[in-house]
């Protein structure tokens, strides 16, 4: 049951949404999506974000094209998602000149074109956008395109790993580990996993606890503490390497996987 001040403040955004205020429009859209105070309706978040798209709300034409790919709240379409993405990258949005770039990448709606998922990539990546950053990485690494280019996707994951990016700090480390693109650092390998794990990026966690474990700078204890952590997650693959370890390390009291 809402609290009188909870049902307040969706009653105020609710009224200014249907006097045309584009913000309450886009705050709406996230109340229903996201079951913010109310039950979750993806038809009627579908509805504030098309009526807030249209009148022009960045954040609104994102959500709409991303509501359009996964077919939640109205039929699924990948071009419809393709031509709210295009809208919102035409503004210079970030998230949205990466998932454009994404579906050009991927030939999701659009025909696949990796000279134009590059280029908006980069565009996404000048504007801060840290995924586009990752993305960038992957494509020099398995050599889209062109020859693999460790270096050139290192330097992309040091960009987005300014921007604390998981994914990012975890693939730094491990090339920091191996000397893949980069000078080998076993030090500054840890100091990135651990950042990564922090961040409680599962993978991270699991190995993060491998390389105290079984790398070359042991430390038994904080092997146990990341393992125990990596349990908490909700990756079954993680979770069963990481109570498999604990076993192999001779600890009986990790908790069975339910």
């Amino acid at each position: 049951m809402l609290e009188p001040n909870e049902r307040k403040t969706i009653e105020h955004y609710i009224r200014a949404a249907q006097a045309g205020d584009l913000d309450a429009m886009n705050v709406v859209g996230n109340i229903y999506y996201n079951g913010e105070l109310v039950a979750r309706n993806y038809r009627l978040a579908f509805k504030w974000y098309k009526a807030a798209a249209e009148a022009g709300n960045i954040d609104a034409m994102r959500s709409l094209a991303e509501m359009y790919h996964s077919g939640e709240g109205t039929r699924k379409s990948a071009n419809k998602a393709v031509e709210w993405f295009m809208r919102a990258a035409d503004k210079d949005d970030g998230a949205a000149l990466n998932a454009l770039g994404y579906m050009y990448h991927q030939g999701d709606g659009v025909e696949r074109d990796l000279l134009k998922a590059v280029e908006l990539y980069k565009r996404a990546a000048a504007l801060g956008n840290s995924e586009s950053m990752v993305n960038l990485a992957y494509i020099c690494l398995k050599g889209e395109g062109a020859q693999p280019n460790e270096q050139l996707a290192f330097q992309w994951y040091e960009r987005a790993a300014h921007f604390n990016h998981p994914e990012a700090l975890r693939n730094l480390a491990l090339m920091c580990y191996n000397g893949n693109g980069t000078t080998q650092d076993v030090r500054k390998a840890y100091w990135l996993m651990t950042r990564a794990a922090k961040l409680h990026y599962d993978f991270a966690m699991v190995e993060l606890a491998e390389m105290y474990f079984r790398g070359e700078r042991p430390n038994l204890r904080r092997a146990e503490i990341w393992y125990r952590q990596a349990l908490k997650c909700n990756n079954e693959e993680i979770q069963a390497a990481a109570l498999e370890a604990l076993k192999e390390m001779g600890i009986e009291k990790a908790p069975p996987l339910e």
